[in-house]
C-alpha cells in the first residue's frame, strides 16, 4: 500500500545532475551526480568520474611522493585511470630510488643502493584493487617483484588509491543525510566507455510518515 501510493504521488522521478565538489589530497575534484528513484523505491545514482580520472596524477603524487635522505625516494612521474570492464585499471608510471646513509671519517654519507623507473598497474573496481603487471628494469625490477619494498610501494599506491575511491563513492558525499540512514546498498560499479563512471543501485526503505519529504528532498537534491 505504501509502495503504491508512493508511485501514484510522485511516479518515480529523475535526480537531475548537480556538481558535487570533493577535497582529495589538497584537489578540488569535481562530480557530476544523477540518478534517478524508480516506482519500487530502487534509487540509482550515477557519479561522473572524468574529472577524477584528469586529477589521478597529482592526486597520487601528493599522497606517495616523497624525498628521504637515508631512505626511499618516490617520485609519481604519471598516472592514469581507465574503464576496463568489469572494473578499472590504473597504471602508474614512477621513478624509485633507494639510499641508505653511513659515516666516515666522522661525517654522514649517503649512498643511492638502488634506483630507476618502474611501471605499475593495478585492476579495480570500487571496493578492490589489486596488483597487475610491473615492469621494471635489473635490481629494482626483482626489488619490486618480491620483497618488502616492493609489497610496501604497491601497497601505499593501493591504499591512496582505494581513500581516494571511497571519498568520491560516499554516502554522506552522493546522499542527502536524511536519507542515509534508509538505504540499502545492492551494488555498486565502475561503468562507462569513453570516461569512468560510478554507478551505485540501493534500496530505499522510507517510514511512511516521512518518506514524502525525504523522496522531495532526493528529488531536489542540491
Amino acid at each position: 500500500m505504501l509502495l503504491l501510493s508512493l508511485w501514484l504521488a510522485f511516479g518515480g522521478f529523475d535526480i537531475p545532475p548537480v556538481p558535487v565538489s570533493i577535497n582529495i589530497a589538497g584537489q578540488p575534484v569535481y562530480v557530476p551526480l544523477s540518478g534517478s528513484v524508480s516506482d519500487s523505491m530502487l534509487l540509482r545514482l550515477r557519479a561522473d568520474l572524468s574529472d577524477f580520472q584528469a586529477h589521478i596524477t597529482p592526486l597520487l603524487q601528493a599522497e606517495l611522493n616523497k624525498s628521504d635522505r637515508c631512505g626511499e625516494r618516490i617520485s609519481i612521474e604519471e598516472a592514469r585511470l581507465a574503464r576496463q570492464a568489469p572494473g578499472a585499471n590504473l597504471t602508474v608510471r614512477l621513478h624509485f630510488e633507494k639510499w641508505a646513509c653511513f659515516k666516515a671519517f666522522g661525517k654522514e654519507n649517503a649512498k643511492r643502493l638502488v634506483g630507476g623507473d618502474a611501471v605499475v598497474e593495478m585492476k579495480m573496481t570500487p571496493r578492490t584493487a589489486d596488483v597487475g603487471r610491473i615492469e621494471a628494469d635489473g635490481s629494482l625490477g626483482e626489488l619490486l617483484r618480491s620483497g618488502a619494498i616492493g609489497d610496501a610501494l604497491r601497497d601505499k599506491i593501493r591504499e591512496s588509491l582505494m581513500k581516494s575511491i571511497h571519498k568520491v563513492s560516499d554516502l554522506d558525499t552522493l546522499v542527502p543525510a536524511q536519507v542515509r540512514p534508509y538505504i540499502e546498498i545492492r551494488s555498486i560499479d565502475f561503468a562507462g566507455e569513453t570516461t569512468l563512471e560510478l554507478r551505485l543501485a540501493a534500496q530505499l526503505k522510507l517510514p511512511a510518515e516521512q518518506a514524502a519529504g525525504l523522496l522531495e528532498q532526493l528529488r531536489n537534491r542540491k
